[in-house]
């Protein structure tokens, strides 16, 4: 597949669970920071919502989050607990958004007045994101976005809502950076590009921010095609056939995982060797990928 189609060889599947399971733990030490105790209270329970697509399309992903934060629930319980907050224990409670913007709302407002949770995480889709925030800043309830990359989920103006993962400019700045850099360092440099992206808030946010770098790079680099798919794609031999007939350089994809996956199938059933392919998460995030 040419030089560089996901990442370099290495243990692909242990480390994307590590991660799920580090980002659990990086999640919940940013919470664990709000509803201290009562003052004489033994030894509480702090009580957290997470939040993602645990049931349809987008459920395998959701599943490798849910067992990363379950992970490192039980070691920060079995080491002790919160130490700050007298041994706190976690408990994490899950609701499925189902991929649904209106049912990730509802969920987070069961989480909050319902299960009485002290913080979210989670939420996985941009989309969702926007009506779960939307939700905690009602109810005053700090929420942690774990993957979402449009630009305005997080704001100023927003006081609960924070995220630790990239936005769609940062990775979209990224991968043209990159793609200079292997230019400058191997003399080889990629003049066309191929975006390719899906019809989500993810894909068609960071469409707009490739389009906004690539305006910045002064010419460095020709778009020959850009594609938006439906998420729920089932044929992308259309597609296909484009890229073999242009022969980008390299071929940039900001898609969910059922994209992804015909995608990389597929160029490589065709035989489309370009020099690189540079993914903004989706489907090499989820370890089901590499199977």
């Amino acid at each position: 597949m040419g030089l560089s189609v996901v990442f370099a060889q290495i243990r692909r599947r242990r480390f994307l669970r590590t991660v799920c399971g580090f980002t659990a733990v990086m999640v919940i030490a940013a919470l664990i920071g709000y509803g201290p105790p009562a003052p004489g209270a033994g030894a509480p329970v702090v009580k957290l919502g997470h939040i993602s697509p645990l049931s349809g399309p987008l459920a395998t992903g959701a599943v490798y989050l849910r067992n990363g934060v379950e992970l490192a629930v039980k070691d920060i319980n079995a080491a002790g607990g919160v130490k700050a907050l007298r041994g706190a224990r976690l408990e994490v409670v899950f609701g499925d958004s189902k991929g649904d913007p209106k049912v990730g709302a509802s969920e987070a407002e069961r989480l909050i007045t319902v299960e009485k949770v002290s913080g979210l995480m989670g939420a996985y889709q941009s989309t969702v994101c926007k009506t779960v925030s939307e939700v905690a800043e009602r109810y005053e309830v700090p929420f942690i976005i774990n993957t979402g990359v449009l630009e305005d989920l997080t704001t100023p103006q927003k006081n609960y809502t924070f995220r630790h993962s990239a936005r769609s400019s940062e990775f979209a700045s990224s991968h043209i950076a990159f793609l200079a850099e292997v230019g400058r360092q191997t003399g080889k440099p990629a003049r066309t590009l191929a975006l390719v992206h899906d019809d989500t808030d993810f894909g068609q946010s960071t469409g707009r921010a490739w389009r906004a770098a690539l305006e910045k790079s002064r010419g460095q680099f020709t778009v020959v095609l850009e594609e938006s798919l439906p998420i729920n794609l089932t044929d992308i031999s259309a597609t296909l056939s484009k890229l073999k007939a242009l022969k980008p350089d390299a071929i940039l994809v900001a898609a969910y995982p059922t994209v992804d996956f015909l995608l990389t199938n597929g160029l490589a059933a065709n035989r489309i060797n370009a020099m690189g392919v540079l993914f903004s998460s989706g489907g090499p995030s989820n370890p089901v990928y590499f199977d």
